[in-house]
């Protein structure tokens, strides 16, 4: 079991991860299977992990005292282990990042129709964005899905008030510039250690538009790409 993809990811959990990983186990929304418990429990029963206490064979007696090892039974344990933990990564991951957190359930007030509590949160959201001191494409991709489910719900049966679908166009040239000019930055690099050759077909157009901006801003000339 020490190579198993359950077992790498377990050892991997830090401290706090282990801690709301241990919840995650006992919830029946998020594992309904006994042995996936009773192995991870065994787990985190020991105070340290090496390759003897964690035989296959030795973690299959803990979950079945008097029956035989069954390779094929443990190996459906140890893939139903890995989703356990591969989810439960994914969760931990989402719900650490409250905007993305919020998007979602943006997208989810949008489904049942609760226009007037979605309304509320994406003014609430968009502030938290527009007054965020990190300004990376991160941020920018998530402001593009507040202002696209704010098209969908203020563009319900109606076509001819203003939307904000500049705010959308805007917004999406700048996360595509930006991440062009960072790929092509690392590209570059790359091509002069290597003999791969890449290709950008935007990116002259976004250079242009570059220098044009930085000249409004009257940046240095050498700064100007």
């Amino acid at each position: 079991m020490e190579n198993a993809k359950c077992f790498q990811l377990f050892i991997s959990l830090d401290k706090e991860e282990k801690t709301a990983f241990k919840k995650w186990i006992h919830s029946p929304i998020a594992n309904q299977h006994d042995e996936v418990t009773a192995v991870f429990e065994y787990l985190f029963s020991k105070k340290y992990l090496n390759a003897n206490i964690v035989l296959k064979e030795k973690v299959f007696h803990h979950l079945y005292t008097n029956k035989k090892y069954d390779d094929l039974r443990f190996r459906h344990i140890l893939s139903n282990c890995t989703k356990c933990i591969e989810r439960f990564l994914s969760f931990y991951q989402f719900q650490s990042d409250e905007i993305v957190s919020n998007i979602f359930l943006l997208k989810s007030l949008e489904k049942h129709q609760q226009d007037k509590y979605a309304v509320a949160l994406l003014q609430q959201q968009k502030s938290i964005l527009k007054n965020n001191k990190i300004k990376n494409t991160d941020n920018i991709l998530s402001s593009i899905e507040i202002e696209k489910i704010d098209f969908n719900i203020h563009s319900k049966n109606i076509r001819d008030q203003p939307f904000n679908l500049q705010a959308i166009a805007d917004l999406l040239h700048q996360y595509t510039q930006t991440e062009i000019l960072k790929f092509a930055c690392l590209a570059s690099t790359h091509q002069q250690i290597s003999t791969t050759n890449y290709s950008f077909p935007l990116l002259d157009s976004i250079l242009k538009t570059t220098q044009k901006i930085l000249k409004q801003f009257r940046y240095p000339t050498k700064y100007i790409i």
